[in-house]
């Protein structure tokens, strides 16, 4: 809804055209002088709510101007450019935004302003700069330019993302108007697998492209309770993978996903980035136990030196503050957050992990993985972030189901011992459920929003 509920003087533009709501009826006008008047008077009402006279308020009511006063403008000059805004973390890039924003930038298609936004003090700030229009996450060009977009587009879809001010302070009732003509474009950060619709539902994040990339993934959206139409779900696959290539360099890699249950609750809003904070009595989980008896096992040490492999240590974003507390052997070769997915990847042998999405974009190099799940019936009990979806690891999966360390340390040695081979069911079940990976999959995502603008409102 448009309108604010909370303010009577609350107003929504489209065009040329002007509604306001009065009690049960909605006036509708085409006479933009009087659009000075609404605006003036619906800024005078937050002032005079009693949280209106904050600095943050009233920062908000001046961003609103700066904005009106270019949107205007472009109006005037009839200015048929849209404005894409691409994000991917808070302060890390490497996903499907960054792979996006190469494309756009190499593409330069003359009708689109294309923006990135991102924590200055991040690495890839810098890094991005050289390849296009950059700015920095919650810096007032970036509000202004996230209400000027016609699109916003990320491989996230936390708050946010979605609303500029959300991590200062929830203004998002004085921009109401300006949120109903944007449009969503949610490029995930990995295949969907499991049921997340009560997160990524229609009523909650309001998608107007959903990126996936096999049928079953698009089956599952529109079967679930999300509510989205056939139109909404985008099968094109996920730009990132565009760039995935082979650099092996006999390493094995370790990464597992987060839990819910090992993070101490973190609110966006006030906090200083999007590093989730973990619990106090983390080495005493169940989580910290396994990984760490894994890496650090001798026998599997040894097997890695044997065989000339070195065993890489990458655990999910959230869980990384405490990753080195996991090493205790100077073998173990451990990844920060300058390491690139996609470089890892490349020069990955072997994958372990348990639930992540990430062993997606692994196979799609034609390459072994392992999945751990010790607390498989923990997480499909309905304790982390997702119920369990259309894929399952023993029917579906690209490599073998293991539940104790044990097991799991015999399979990666008789892996390293074999050459690190992609087992020929496997190989099958891959070649299944892929669409055929033709490097186009950032093409098919522009040329599905470049669709939306000649649909007729």
């Amino acid at each position: 809804m448009p309108i604010s509920e909370k303010f009577t003087a609350s107003y929504y533009r489209y065009e040329k055209w002007i509604v306001r709501k009065k009690r049960y009826e909605f006036l509708i006008n085409n006479n933009m002088v009087d659009l000075i008047d609404y605006e003036s008077e619906f800024q005078n009402q937050v002032l005079k709510f009693s949280e209106g006279n904050t600095p943050e308020i009233k920062y908000a009511l001046e961003i609103r101007k700066s904005i009106l006063n270019r949107k205007n403008w472009y109006l005037n000059k009839n200015n048929k450019k849209k404005i894409w805004l691409i994000s991917d973390r808070f302060s890390t890039a490497d996903d499907n935004g960054e792979a996006l924003f190469i494309y756009l930038n190499q593409i330069k298609d003359e009708n689109i302003d294309v923006y990135f936004v991102i924590d200055s003090d991040s690495p890839d700030f810098e890094r991005l700069s050289k390849i296009g229009n950059v700015i920095a996450q919650d810096s007032k060009k970036h509000h202004i330019i996230h209400m000027m977009a016609d699109y916003i587009i990320s491989s996230q879809a936390d708050e946010y993302v979605i609303d500029p001010f959300y991590r200062k302070n929830k203004t998002n009732e004085l921009f109401k108007d300006f949120y109903a003509n944007q449009k969503f474009i949610f490029l995930q950060h990995g295949i969907t697998k499991d049921d997340v619709s009560k997160w990524l539902n229609k009523y909650n994040k309001n998608i107007e492209g959903f990126v996936v990339s096999v049928f079953n993934e698009a089956k599952s959206i529109l079967d679930y309770k999300y509510y989205y139409k056939h139109e909404n779900i985008w099968l094109t696959g996920m730009p990132r993978i565009d760039r995935l290539y082979h650099n092996e360099m006999n390493h094995i890699l370790v990464m597992p996903s987060w839990r819910k249950w090992l993070l101490v609750e973190n609110n966006d809003a006030t906090s200083q980035n999007n590093i989730k904070i973990v619990r106090k009595d983390f080495e005493n989980t169940e989580y910290f136990k396994f990984y760490h008896d894994f890496i650090n096992n001798e026998r599997l040490l040894e097997a890695c030196d044997k065989y000339s492999y070195k065993l890489c240590w990458m655990p999910h974003p959230n869980i990384r503050e405490r990753m080195n507390m996991f090493v205790e052997d100077e073998r173990i070769v451990v990844y920060n957050f300058d390491k690139k997915y996609r470089d890892a990847f490349a020069e990955g042998n072997l994958l372990i992990t348990d639930y992540s999405s990430t062993a997606f974009d692994f196979v799609q190099l034609k390459k072994p993985v392992v999945y751990a799940q010790f607390d498989s019936e923990i997480i499909f009990g309905g304790s982390h972030t997702y119920s369990k979806g259309y894929f399952d690891y023993e029917r579906d999966g690209f490599g073998e189901v293991v539940y104790k360390i044990e097991k799991l340390v015999d399979l990666v040695i008789d892996y390293m011992k074999h050459g690190c081979k992609l087992k020929p069911v496997y190989e099958d079940r891959i070649d299944m459920f892929f669409l055929k990976r033709d490097g186009n999959n950032c093409k098919r995502v522009y040329q599905k929003i470049k669709a939306l603008d000649s649909k007729i409102f």
